[in-house]
């Protein structure tokens, strides 16, 4: 612009008769206008995204309102309909029975929520890493014999391979989420067969190993899979899920800098790799953490 306005100077000095400074104006403003920032474009564009931000927001909620609508629906109503078979029972055999299904269904409804709370705290920040010196195949065979009893009422074979006994530094808590979710969505969606839980540890990388043969996951629904409510095969299926957790897995994988691997086939089942940096204590006991 400085430019334009020196080479003006000079053709007035040549000839006072021309007359070019309103060209001149009128270049110099659009330039100005295509290179120098709008302030009034730099609002819309903040209103613009702004309102995507809104809207974004808004389809998440209303699709987590429909789906836990949906899917708390279905336990719920098993709850009232065998509460009622069980008023009527003849026989304290049959009564147990149902009440057998009105836990299971209690169950469900108990992990929809308790993905819901996970959701919310990883959202809102509130779970932060607190690493400390712990026992991995103590703390994970524990963990297993909760979980077992799920796997053993669907008639499932639960094998277990931990082929270490290092003391691991990190976060085992956290860890034990990102397990348990796995480990809910192989039960849930493995009807016969087993599911096979194996972890090694080699260079600081520790390596868990969660295999079903259970019903599996499109080939192409698995670059989406760990998006919230997404339930890869079973989208119109009958079984239970808010599709959380996946998500929740993989957000808290990423919390400890770590990875989460999907493969699957469908009819024949998934394999779910997750591989964890941590830190060993050599030569020492738990006891001395």
């Amino acid at each position: 612009m400085t430019i334009l306005f020196v080479i003006v100077l000079i053709l007035k000095s040549i000839d006072h008769y021309i007359s070019i400074e309103a060209n001149v104006t009128t270049v110099v403003a659009l330039i100005m206008y295509f290179t120098i920032e709008n302030p009034d474009l730099k609002m819309l564009n903040k209103l613009r995204l702004a309102e995507f931000q809104v809207e974004k927001s808004s389809k998440v909620k209303l699709d987590f309102l429909s789906s836990m609508s949906h899917e708390v629906r279905t336990p719920l109503n098993a709850i009232v309909g065998y509460g009622s078979l069980i008023k009527d029972a003849d026989t304290l055999s049959e009564a147990k029975n149902y009440a057998g299904e009105i836990i299971n269904s209690s169950n469900v409804l108990l992990g929809m929520f308790e993905s819901i709370i996970d959701m919310k705290k990883i959202e809102t920040n509130k779970i932060s890493v607190k690493n400390k010196y712990y026992d991995f195949s103590k703390e994970i065979k524990e963990l297993l014999t909760i979980l077992k009893p799920k796997i053993v009422n669907k008639g499932l074979k639960l094998n277990v391979n931990i082929n270490f006994n290092n003391i691991l530094y990190g976060d085992i808590n956290i860890i034990k989420m990102i397990i348990t979710h796995i480990m809910d969505n192989a039960i849930k969606y493995t009807s016969n067969g087993s599911i096979s839980f194996n972890a090694e540890f080699n260079d600081n990388l520790l390596k868990i190993t969660i295999t079903d043969t259970g019903i599996g996951i499109k080939k192409e629904n698995l670059e989406n899979i760990f998006e919230m409510f997404e339930r890869g095969t079973c989208k119109n299926s009958n079984l239970n899920g808010m599709g959380l957790g996946l998500t929740i897995a993989k957000r808290l994988t990423d919390l400890l800098g770590g990875r989460i691997i999907i493969s699957s086939r469908v009819n024949v089942g998934t394999k779910v790799t997750i591989l964890i940096r941590q830190k060993e204590r050599k030569n020492a006991n738990i006891s001395s953490r």
